[in-house]
C-alpha cells in the first residue's frame, strides 16, 4: 500500500507541470482572443468615425457593389441596403457625373490603366448632394487576372465649398462685391463665342 501511495504521489508530481502549462496556455489563449476582439472593436469604431469610405466592386459590366464600409451612413445610406441592391449605388451618383464615373470603371474593366481618380457629386436619399473625392484601383491576382475594383471615397464638401468661395472672391471686386475685370473679360469672351455659334450671349 505504501509503495502504491508513493507511486501515486510521484504521478501527481509529474502531472503538476503538465497541468500548469495546460491551464497557462488556456488562460493565455483566452486573453489573446479577448485582446483580438478588443482590437477589432476599436478598428470598427475608428472606421465608423473615419471620413474615408471603403468599397469593392465585382469585375462585371454593371459594376455591382460587393462590399462597402459601415461609415457609408455618413453619406445617407446604410451598407446593408446598398449591398442588398448591388447597383443601387449608381443612383447616388449625380446624373451630370454618372457618365464619367462609369467610364472610369469601364476602362479599368477593359484593362485600360490601373487606377482612376475623380471628384463627383454624391446624391443623398433626401435629394441633397455632397462632393466626394474618389480613388478606384484594379485588383489583380498573381496571374494578372482582374478580380475586383476597390477604392475609397472621401467627403470633401467643406473643402470644395471653400475652393468655390476662393474662385468667387477672385472674380469679385473687394470693395463693391461686383464682378471684377477678370470676370468681365470672361463673360465678354463667352458672349462672343455664343455669338459665333449663332446663339444668344
Amino acid at each position: 500500500v505504501r509503495d502504491r501511495l508513493m507511486i501515486q504521489a510521484l504521478d501527481v508530481d509529474r502531472a503538476e507541470p503538465w497541468l500548469y502549462w495546460t491551464v497557462t496556455a488556456s488562460v493565455g489563449g483566452f486573453l489573446a482572443r479577448a485582446q483580438h476582439i478588443r482590437e477589432l472593436a476599436d478598428a470598427a469604431r475608428s472606421a465608423e468615425s473615419s471620413r474615408t469610405i471603403l468599397f469593392r466592386f465585382a469585375p462585371e459590366e454593371h459594376v455591382p457593389l460587393i462590399y462597402v464600409s459601415a461609415n457609408i451612413k455618413r453619406l445617407g445610406y446604410r451598407a446593408e441596403d446598398l449591398l442588398a441592391s448591388p447597383e443601387l449605388w449608381q443612383q447616388a451618383v449625380h446624373p451630370d457625373d454618372k457618365a464619367g464615373v462609369m467610364a472610369d470603371a469601364s476602362n479599368l474593366l477593359k484593362g485600360l490603366g490601373d487606377y482612376r481618380e475623380r471628384k463627383f457629386r454624391w446624391v443623398k436619399p433626401d435629394g441633397s448632394f455632397v462632393w466626394v473625392d474618389s480613388y478606384l484601383i484594379a485588383v489583380r491576382d498573381s496571374a494578372h487576372r482582374l478580380v475586383a475594383l476597390e477604392g475609397t471615397i472621401i467627403d470633401i464638401g467643406e473643402s470644395k465649398a471653400a475652393e468655390d468661395r476662393i474662385v468667387e472672391l477672385s472674380r469679385t471686386d473687394f470693395l463693391t462685391t461686383l464682378p471684377n475685370r477678370a470676370a468681365f473679360i470672361e463673360q465678354l469672351g463667352n458672349a462672343f463665342a455664343a455669338a459665333k455659334r449663332g446663339g444668344t450671349p
